[in-house]
């Protein structure tokens, strides 16, 4: 009897390490989040931001770090980090340099959680991020969950109020573009580090990064909110934004001050193959608008006629003029738009 009950003992303890050790491959290699980082010369931001990874309360991620290119010691800090965290998922790619669109596709058709986040080297990240992001999409079942953030300026940090405008978001936990259709692209902005997507919506629907020089993020970003058929939100401040990065998008503008155009463009042309632009309609237009004064902020005086000109091309067909008083949300961005595009 003793030997019966040992022998059973025996196999109850193997079966039990068996499941545990399965569970633990299968978690390892097939985590819940998948971050993708691309770097292109951070050496000065890369132990802050992978600090705030690697102290992520949530522990079922991998991060890779696509390696853009980079001419100082990006590679070599990437490699440290990885021997100094051997338990870490942690996967280094490194490729000739072909920006952060192509880049950010490599990490995708690399990545194998069941979620990815899009971050970028010189942000820095809430411990909760992943925990907080992860149990939301978890719970909701969502494609797409999005957090709110601030923006950092040298030493002093704000409230980044378009990341996610609260007066935007349905009364319900789940919702798709159907219950905001004039407020969808204003609900927040055109970015992705502040969202987490479900991998196999974007696979499904080949959702990627189109290769432009700067605002790549504002096709991928709001084409998936049309796409999703379910969204939900995180209240909490999980990302800072660091506007002064040299090389970052923002301070890049000038060198490429029409590819925000082309992005407009790209969704424009995608809207009308989906069937879905007159219902979205105002809130495209009003995006044109936010856009122009985003876009015509950051560009030199040289260049502000070649903007103008650009934008009264390549939205001819729109009639700006002729609408309702109470038709752009915000009706200072229309008399800026009317001053400096359509009264020219």
């Amino acid at each position: 009897m003793f030997k019966t009950n040992k022998k059973y003992l025996i196999i109850y303890v193997i079966a039990f390490f068996a499941v545990f050790a399965a569970y633990f491959v299968m978690d390892y290699f097939f985590p819940k989040v998948s971050v993708i980082t691309p770097i292109y010369n951070g050496e000065k931001y890369i132990y802050l931001s992978s600090d705030c990874l690697l102290n992520q309360t949530f522990k079922s991620f991998e991060i890779i770090y696509i390696n853009d290119g980079s001419t100082d010691n990006t590679a070599k800090i990437l490699q440290d980090i990885k021997k100094l965290h051997p338990w870490k998922r942690i996967r280094i790619y490194s490729q000739n340099n072909r920006g952060v669109a192509e880049s950010r596709n490599s990490g995708l058709f690399l990545a194998r959680g069941k979620y990815v986040m899009f971050l970028d080297v010189d942000d820095t990240f809430d411990k909760t991020l992943l925990e907080k992001m992860y149990k939301k999409a978890a719970k909701t079942d969502s494609d797409i969950v999005i957090c709110h953030s601030n923006t950092r300026i040298g030493t002093k940090t704000f409230d980044l109020s378009y990341g996610l405008n609260d007066n935007y978001i349905p009364k319900k936990d789940v919702f798709s573009y159907k219950d905001i259709p004039e407020q969808i692209f204003l609900l927040t902005n055109g970015e992705v580090w502040d969202k987490l997507y479900r991998r196999k919506f974007l696979i499904e629907n080949n959702i990627k990064f189109f290769p432009l020089k700067n605002t790549e993020d504002t096709f991928f970003c709001y084409y998936s909110l049309i796409l999703a058929k379910r969204i939900s939100t995180v209240k909490d401040v999980l990302v800072t934004y660091n506007a002064k990065h040299a090389d970052s998008v923002s301070s890049n503008m000038y060198k490429h001050p029409l590819e925000p155009v082309k992005a407009l463009l790209l969704l424009k042309e995608n809207l009308d193959s989906l069937g879905v632009y007159n219902d979205v309609e105002r809130s495209y237009i009003n995006l044109i608008l936010g856009v122009f004064i985003y876009n015509f902020s950051k560009v030199t005086q040289e260049q502000r006629k070649t903007i103008i000109d650009t934008y009264k091309t390549s939205f001819k067909n729109i009639d700006f003029k002729n609408k309702p008083s109470d038709y752009y949300f915000i009706p200072e961005h229309y008399s800026y738009f009317k001053k400096f595009v359509l009264d020219k």
